[in-house]
């Protein structure tokens, strides 16, 4: 898998970096017709979140992630 700054269409975990911010992974839920995060990771924001997206500009993202077996 290689970082893409293509956004991501479906639910699931992904990678997610930016300038602002080091890598992460965070939860991507469906959400009032469109993709929320849930249970972030610690530091891309200071609380969880459901109703923010980081679309920065400079987004890059790896995903959806796979769950092992």
């Amino acid at each position: 898998m290689n970082w893409t700054t293509n956004k991501p269409t479906k639910p699931g975990w992904y990678w997610y970096k930016s300038k602002r911010d080091r890598p992460q992974i965070i939860d991507l839920i469906e959400w009032n017709d469109g993709l929320r995060i849930i249970g972030i990771a610690q530091s891309l924001y200071t609380h969880p979140v459901t109703d923010r997206f980081p679309y920065g500009p400079d987004a890059e993202w790896v995903g959806p992630l796979k769950s092992p077996t």
